[in-house]
């Protein structure tokens, strides 16, 4: 444990390392201390200025530029994801963005630390993360779609089947499944679901199909995968394209 400035730029060099004691890889050599605030005052000019554009590959370079200069001895990571969403929002002239950048570059820790680092050592030239950085907002993107459908999935199931006489349990289950739950849906895993027999997963199943609720997915005669009806015209399948299993 060390004492942090908090509030303060760093007054100590720093470097980004990673393994054990004794087998420390250090990855990033940021500047010097005595060199952070005339970087900052460099970096807040660019980024304020009125001639900067607002634009996507501003949001790259104001997140690669920051955490470059690691003005800060914790946070710095978190904090130039936070300038690259309030870049972001400048770009699309909106305090209302339902996508996170952030969220989907936690999900993809290390090959954002690859790309940093091939980045940050040799030549100045960072069209390779700039590259790398709009494919992970368009993921982002797409992510947060499958998200919303899910949501919105799951809001016209339940006003879709208000009226059908569906058991606690089965609401639990069904629930699970659209709200994403990563496996398909067969008499097996609702039994694991509900941790009830297979026997009694079958009659729950086999009641929801009664129901037209659940609809048996062609292709199987054993272990039949089932989808679920969220209304007249949307048929949800869980389960990844492809799976056996």
């Amino acid at each position: 444990m060390e004492v942090i400035n908090v509030g303060k730029y760093r007054v100590d060099d720093m470097d980004i390392i990673s393994g054990t004691l004794e087998r420390e890889k250090v990855h990033y050599h940021a500047p010097a201390a005595e060199l952070v605030p005339g970087e900052m005052e460099k970096f807040l000019g660019w980024f304020n200025a009125d001639s900067t554009p607002k634009d996507y590959i501003k949001s790259a370079v104001a997140h690669f530029w920051f955490v470059s200069i690691h003005p800060f001895d914790d946070g710095n990571g978190r904090i130039s994801r936070a300038i690259a969403d309030m870049a972001l929002s400048q770009a699309d002239n909106t305090s209302l963005r339902y996508f996170s950048i952030s969220r989907q570059i936690n999900k993809e820790k290390r090959k954002y630390n690859d790309i940093l680092e091939r980045c940050q050592k040799g030549s100045v030239d960072i069209t390779a993360w700039i590259d790398w950085y709009l494919d992970c907002m368009i993921r982002s993107i797409e992510s947060a779609e499958e998200m919303l459908s899910s949501i919105l999935n799951k809001a016209i199931f339940w006003q879709s089947h208000s009226q059908d006489v569906i058991s606690d349990r089965q609401k639990q289950v069904l629930n699970t499944y659209l709200d994403g739950y990563a496996g398909k849906l067969k008499v097996k895993s609702w039994a694991k679901l509900a941790s009830v027999s297979v026997d009694t997963a079958e009659r729950d199943v086999t009641a929801l199909v009664s129901l037209g609720i659940l609809v048996p997915q062609a292709g199987r005669f054993r272990d039949v995968a089932y989808g679920i009806q969220v209304s007249k015209d949307i048929l949800f399948v869980p389960g990844p394209v492809g799976e056996d299993d």
